[in-house]
């Protein structure tokens, strides 16, 4: 397995693909956390913009778990907007139980200086493996993902006018006030389409709906499609005619 590489990764759906792109930007949305300690949890959305620093060669079970447009963007991009890997912790690891003990200090607001420091920490800790509720999955080893994060700072987050922290029932009345999504329309990460490296699609018959979307540069970009990514690059489902 490679290490790394220098692309980074993000999947949506065709709504998403076609703001992303549109707007070149990535909006920002609260993601919700559930994070395990020594027999305690506690659920917490934060927001942020998720991608993965898997190789191409390594993607194959994260093709289209998340979506069926896997965007490439280049690993300097992130870079420059100070994206971050995520902390994976098990939960019986001292570190995360030390931050956890001082979790009631959230609840103060606007934040003191060493809740700010417990927050940014939290923003970026997920359990190493644990529950995935989407897949029906009751232990998903998460660290497989390697995910690379933007969480904006607490003087974008207070200009955005916009909790920093939502718990579990917030954060169900936050998307039942926004048609059902978790979108932040602004807090944003902008890029130039000259930041795209790839576009993975599910389906070959997609392609030219993405090339349109991405309008001029198009030819600069390379389209792959699922399927010929897992039997040419990974070297997969070649037993599946």
């Amino acid at each position: 397995m490679g290490l790394s590489s220098n692309i980074i990764w993000h999947q949506t759906n065709i709504d998403g693909l076609k703001a992303i792109l549109a707007e070149r930007k990535f909006k920002c949305s609260y993601s919700l956390e559930d994070i395990h300690w020594k027999g305690s949890h506690l659920e917490l959305a934060f927001p942020m913009l998720s991608f993965c620093d898997i190789p191409l060669s390594d993607i194959d079970d994260y093709l289209g778990k998340y979506g069926k447009y896997t965007i490439g963007m280049k690993r300097s991009w992130g870079q420059k907007h100070g994206f971050t890997p995520v902390w994976y912790q098990n939960p019986q690891s001292s570190s995360l139980c030390a931050v956890a003990s001082s979790l009631k200090k959230l609840n103060t607001k606007p934040f003191q200086l060493e809740a700010e420091l417990i927050w940014h920490v939290l923003s970026c800790v997920k359990n190493y493996e644990g529950r995935l509720k989407k897949y029906g999955f009751d232990r998903y080893r998460f660290y497989y993902e390697r995910e690379i994060r933007y969480v904006p700072s607490m003087g974008s987050i207070e200009v955005a006018g916009i909790s920093p922290v939502l718990n579990a029932k917030e954060y169900g009345i936050y998307k039942e006030n926004h048609n059902g999504q978790s979108l932040i329309n602004n807090l944003e990460v902008p890029f130039d389409i000259s930041d795209v490296v790839y576009m993975l699609i599910s389906s070959p018959n997609q392609e030219n709906r993405v090339r349109e979307l991405l309008g001029i540069n198009a030819d600069k970009v390379v389209i792959l499609p699922y399927q010929q990514v897992k039997e040419d690059i990974i070297g997969s489902w070649h037993n599946r005619d």
